[in-house]
């Protein structure tokens, strides 16, 4: 998942289709910011972010009749996951962004 970029994806709670990871590698430590918006404010979407050894650096998740969340983090350079699960509400598209205070560099395919 590229830095500065929006990536989009679904999720459907009722067909089972209920978790997308997506990664991104960074060159330099920092602030993340990881940005979700649904296109259903009924959709709760909880989103977690973890280093390479999967250990959880940050998590956030929508509320009631928000369309968004966004999970700021202390991140060091090198590989990091985030996980976009549907937890509740009714199905929804959503975009994601990851954003570095000063720069980060990095990016890579989305798992």
């Amino acid at each position: 998942m590229p830095l500065d970029e929006w990536v989009t994806g679904e999720l459907d709670l009722d067909s089972g289709d209920t978790t997308d990871w997506k990664a991104l590698a960074l060159e330099d430590s920092g602030k993340l910011t990881i940005e979700l918006k649904a296109d259903k404010k009924g959709a709760k979407i909880l989103v977690g972010v973890y280093d390479k050894h999967g250990m959880s650096i940050g998590v956030g998740s929508s509320k009631a009749g928000e369309e968004g969340v966004a999970v700021p983090v202390k991140a060091s350079s090198g590989k990091l996951f985030v996980k976009i699960e549907h937890r509740g509400g009714s199905k929804s598209a959503y975009s994601v962004r990851a954003t570095m205070d000063g720069g980060g560099g990095g990016g890579g395919p989305d798992l």
